[in-house]
């Protein structure tokens, strides 16, 4: 049960109001991978283990961090009913290229099974497109996911 604490975290998050920092910031890339690895009704041990990977990588978390994060990102996608305070806080913050890069991050939580849903290319189209990330550049970053999966397999 989440406290009135996270959920008045959640609300302004999500208005765009209060926290504006690095963990406002994280708390909405995690929500993000979340949701990608949860949109096809199958969350996997897999997806998370990549989801720990990337959040320790791109925020310099350790393990435990990342875990705590990973459980605070889906207890905040699972209480929003939609994705514009998310992608609004990463549109606002990152740079175009770090946008490039999240949206690579999200591949690789999708690809995780090797098998692309229709659900998952739906929200790929939507987060790229609310991000201001081109289908070309989304393109381009799942070939790059690809290639190092068939790469590393």
């Amino acid at each position: 049960m989440l406290g009135n604490g996270m959920i008045n975290r959640i609300k302004a998050l999500l208005r765009g109001e209060g926290e504006k920092g690095e963990e406002a910031v994280r708390l909405a890339a995690a929500a993000l991978l979340s949701e990608a690895a949860c949109v096809d009704g199958h969350f996997v041990n897999k997806e998370r283990k990549i989801i720990t990977s990337l959040l320790m990588s791109r925020f310099g978390l350790n393990e435990a961090e990342a875990d705590t994060l990973i459980e605070e990102g889906m207890k905040t996608a699972d209480k929003s009913t939609h994705l514009c305070g998310f992608t609004g806080l990463i549109k606002s913050r990152f740079s175009h290229k770090e946008r490039v890069s999240m949206v690579e991050m999200l591949w690789e939580v999708i690809y995780a099974d090797k098998y692309l849903h229709s659900y998952e290319a739906k929200l790929m189209c939507h987060i790229s497109e609310l991000v201001h990330i081109s289908d070309r550049e989304s393109g381009d970053a799942r070939k790059r996911v690809i290639t190092r999966m068939v790469e590393n397999s």
